[in-house]
């Protein structure tokens, strides 16, 4: 396991390492984690990254109870645990893990800011070539396009997880690197800002800091929304943003929402996300998956029925990750077996994989979805306060509980403020209505459809 250097977090982290190989047994702990993982830790967060989605989940589920006993036993109740996968994770030998070498980002990125030899080595499958293009990504497809012909300054792109949003920042920051070498373009996640903001505080190099991030002619980032609700971060980023404006640079940032729904993100730095192109990319209908999945048969070299490629795009319609994880499956099957994946084969292997990517939603889970978004509290939602402000947030949690965890109505309305079953009931037909007369809601300062509204919150809740 590849420890990461957060200034003086290092030290905590090494002692959770050594707890976690003192429970596991030295065997257990280099099979599964030494060399396999990196693992950081924040204020709040211990996050894991693994190289694939299936180790991520296999982890998961067999260690995160420990993991959790172990954070409660150092640290509390206030740390939460991540699990997550990064394709471009690369297992190192051990010698190369030096406690002495430089701090380095966990976040995912594509490269820092690069000489022209450098630039022509994009990453493997991140190119605007190979981005499936379909109505689901139509809008974000042709603002990439029309900021690479030079017209608009900066592209903001928003979806769910897994719809392609990191291969299209990837794939830009690649092409702008070679029609151009004597740009210079920086592409990072917002928690690899936030992460070498963080070191330089720690080793007193702001200068050096605000030098690498405010002279670049392209500002690519990703996950923007990890910076909701850090005021200090935000602030030296609203300060990188002026600095590109002066510099008539371009920006191309990438989030989970539209960035009016960032609730705990500076006004000013609304203003500048949204002063461009801002393009949503919707989950891919049948025949974009299609079209994926036989991209991917053809990438995998996987041998299988045509009927295979029906099944798996009907099957798997959330996002292009699924796809993927569905199409890699398949592909150790026949490389195990030997034999062509039939349908009958690709119904039996797949049931599986469906079945352990199930998630659990809690009531819980909604309340904060809700909270976060606009806003409020758990005591203020559970309340009795009858203002607008109040009320609707508190009819939505009730419509997705319902919605999501099939809870009974008294249930529901027990968890939110002792209500009864039949205040869950109207709270229920009230949202189904105002979806169906596609009414709005103001969050902020702006106005979203219930429909859209209750989308976003869906996706938000699903991914955990």
């Amino acid at each position: 396991m590849q420890p990461e250097n957060h200034g003086g977090e290092l030290e905590h982290l090494q002692q959770f390492l050594k707890r976690l190989e003192a429970e596991l047994g030295a065997h257990k702990y280099q099979n599964w984690f030494a060399q396999k993982t990196r693992v950081t830790l924040s204020t709040d967060e211990l996050a894991f990254v693994c190289g694939s989605s299936y180790l991520a989940g296999w982890l998961q589920k067999q260690y995160s109870a420990l993991v959790r006993r172990i954070v409660s036993e150092l640290w509390g109740g206030h740390i939460r645990v991540t699990w997550s996968h990064d394709d471009q994770f690369t297992l190192l030998p051990a010698k190369a893990a030096a406690p002495t070498a430089a701090p380095r980002s966990v976040a995912r990125m594509s490269q820092d800011i690069e000489s022209p030899s450098k630039s022509n080595s994009p990453r493997r499958g991140r190119e605007l070539q190979s981005f499936v293009q379909g109505p689901c990504n139509l809008l974000a497809y042709s603002g990439v396009q029309q900021l690479l012909r030079g017209h608009g300054h900066s592209l903001y792109l928003y979806s769910g997880v897994g719809n392609g949003k990191s291969h299209l920042l990837d794939a830009v920051s690649q092409q702008i690197r070679r029609d151009d070498s004597r740009k210079q373009v920086l592409s990072l996640s917002a928690e690899g800002f936030s992460n070498y903001f963080t070191q330089a505080l720690d080793s007193r190099t702001i200068a050096s800091f605000r030098q690498r991030f405010r002279n670049v002619d392209v500002l690519v980032m990703d996950d923007i929304d990890f910076l909701d609700g850090k005021k200090g971060i935000q602030e030296e980023f609203l300060n990188t943003l002026r600095r590109l404006e002066s510099r008539q640079g371009q920006l191309i940032v990438a989030g989970d929402r539209h960035p009016n729904l960032l609730t705990r993100t500076s006004p000013e730095i609304i203003s500048r996300l949204t002063s461009g192109l801002v393009c949503r990319i919707e989950s891919p209908d049948v025949a974009t998956r299609r079209l994926i999945v036989e991209g991917l048969r053809t990438t995998l070299e996987v041998d299988m029925a045509n009927e295979v490629v029906e099944f798996v795009a009907g099957r798997f319609r959330e996002n292009v990750r699924e796809l993927e994880g569905a199409m890699n499956t398949l592909q150790n099957w026949a490389l195990a077996s030997g034999r062509r994946v039939t349908p009958s084969v690709a119904r039996e292997v797949l049931v599986h994989l469906e079945r352990d990517c199930m998630r659990v939603v809690r009531l819980s889970d909604v309340e904060q979805a809700i909270c976060q978004t606009f806003g409020l509290t758990s005591e203020e939602i559970r309340s009795d306060k009858r203002t607008r402000t109040a009320t609707q947030p508190r009819m939505l949690a009730m419509f997705l509980a319902r919605r999501l965890t099939g809870t009974a109505y008294s249930e529901i309305g027990q968890f939110f403020g002792g209500r009864n079953h039949s205040t869950v009931v109207s709270a229920e037909r009230r949202i189904q209505d105002l979806v169906s007369k596609r009414s709005s809601v103001r969050i902020g300062t702006s106005e979203w459809t219930i429909e859209e509204l209750v989308e976003s919150l869906e996706r938000q809740i699903m991914v955990g």
